[in-house]
């Protein structure tokens, strides 16, 4: 069973490090205005001049982008336009790089917000995908006892709650430029957890205690940021 865990770990750290080894560069993402509806019927469009802007079906809400150095330098109508409605509402962009809205199709209202709108729900998220994907792989590793499983959950909790409020509450993960500080805060956990388990944790030994961090960590980070990508941001 040792072997075959440490076997399990050394293939997601070959998985996780070979396609690394190709480095492709690009720029930061442009300056946009994202704009988020909830229920929005397929065949809405929204624009802004000449400009249509690029739909993003979320299970959720469907978000519409506007790349800012495509518009017009005087941004002041924003043009709604579906079968059943067409009107048009006032917009105005006072940040310097990203600005995010929610339109209610109903009322007709533009209303500008602080953050990517799907986003409320990272933080639930982040604790549930990582109880759920960590738990099971802690079974795996065989850990049964009473104990440890309070010291998994409390641990688990603490960490998320430090991982959340660096990344103000979730919100710093609408801006795709913040995965990398998402990536370097997990260094942090991957640490923190690593001398938590190896200290409180007594029923299994040290190696397998390493490997379940590590396997744990790596699992989390990759699959519940996707997750987390896909449904929510």
């Amino acid at each position: 069973m040792k072997k075959f865990l440490l076997a399990l770990s050394l293939a997601l750290v070959l998985t996780v490090t070979l396609p690394l080894a190709v480095c492709n560069a690009n720029s930061a993402p442009p300056p946009s205005i994202i704009i988020g509806v909830t229920g929005a019927p397929d065949s809405l469009s929204l624009s802004i001049g000449d400009v249509t802007a690029e739909r993003k079906d979320k299970p959720f809400m469907t978000y519409f982008i506007f790349k800012q150095w495509e518009l017009p330098l005087s941004v002041s109508g924003l043009q709604v336009t579906s079968p059943a409605n067409t009107f048009e509402v006032p917009i105005s962009t006072n940040k310097t790089f990203n600005n995010y809205f929610t339109l209610d199709l109903d009322s007709q209202a533009l209303t500008s917000v602080s953050s990517l709108p799907g986003v409320k729900n990272v933080p639930f998220l982040m604790v549930a995908l990582t109880l759920l994907i960590e738990g099971v792989v802690f079974y795996l590793f065989g850990y049964r006892q009473r104990r440890s499983w309070l010291i998994f959950v409390v641990v688990n909790l603490l960490t998320q709650a430090w991982l959340i409020n660096m990344l103000g509450n979730g919100t710093a993960l609408a801006d795709a430029y913040a995965l990398l500080d998402l990536i370097v805060l997990e260094i942090g956990v991957f640490i923190a957890e690593m001398i938590a388990f190896g200290i409180l944790l007594r029923e299994r030994g040290p190696l397998r205690r390493i490997s379940y961090v590590f396997t744990a960590n790596i699992l989390s980070l990759f699959v519940g940021g996707y997750i987390i990508w896909v449904f929510a941001i």
